[in-house]
């Protein structure tokens, strides 16, 4: 009986440790997607500050450092 409990117990350390294993790899993979994600929309906001800025030159407007 004991050699049942000890092989259980046994058996659930390493699903746990199995578990918590592919629960960090997925949290890094989504870490890694997001990451990704925000990098794209900052690029998109560079862009178009920058044609912001361009209008505003075009435009004849001071550059007044305001995000508008």
């Amino acid at each position: 009986m004991r050699q049942i409990f000890y092989l259980g117990v046994l058996f659930f350390i390493i699903l746990s440790v199995v578990g918590a294993g592919i629960f960090l790899f997925g949290r890094a993979l989504y870490t890694v997607y997001s990451d990704w994600r925000l990098g794209k929309e900052l690029d998109e906001l560079k862009v178009e500050m920058r044609q912001r800025h361009a209008r505003r030159e075009a435009a004849g407007e001071p550059d007044t450092g305001e995000i508008s």
